[in-house]
């Protein structure tokens, strides 16, 4: 296992907890189906399923779903893989979101807070009604985001 790996795989146990990281150690390891991966990484079946669905959620693994050998038959197991590079990327947020703050705003922190926590639209959807709306419709100061995307008069902006 190389550097990368180690890594992903801490932080992966502490964003997630134990059962995901002996999920993604499985998978690193090799592309697996469900059932290599209850058997890798020796948890029961549902545990398992419950970690993979998690880290397909926050977009750290991937899978291929295989192909029906004729019409009438079952598809096969899909067969899931690890990604991580955007593991490695879970660290940098943090300092994003630092910077975000003190070079542009409250507003546009929210904003990216949002985009860096991406799991599914209905949870974004729902995290920018209940943190970035209150925010547009109570400041009364004109944001950095504002001034920069309100100056072009193609762009519709809050009056």
């Amino acid at each position: 296992m190389n550097e990368a790996a180690r890594v992903a795989l801490a932080i992966v146990k502490e964003h997630f907890g134990e059962a995901c990281r002996l999920v993604f150690a499985t998978l690193v390891a090799r592309e697996s189906t469900l059932k290599q991966v209850a058997e890798g990484s020796g948890l029961p079946l549902a545990q398992a399923r419950e970690s993979l669905t998690w880290l397909l959620q926050h977009d750290v693994i991937t899978f291929t779903a295989q192909p029906q050998k004729s019409f009438s038959d079952k598809p096969g197991p899909n067969v899931y893989r690890t990604i991580v590079w955007r593991v490695l990327q879970r660290a940098r947020i943090p300092r994003m979101l630092h910077y975000t703050a003190k070079n542009h705003g409250d507003l546009e922190e929210s904003i990216v807070q949002v985009i860096a926590s991406w799991r599914f639209f209905f949870t974004v959807e729902r995290e920018l009604t209940d943190r970035v709306v209150p925010m547009l419709l109570g400041s009364s100061r004109t944001s950095s985001f504002e001034r920069h995307h309100c100056s072009n008069p193609h762009r519709k902006c809050r009056s």
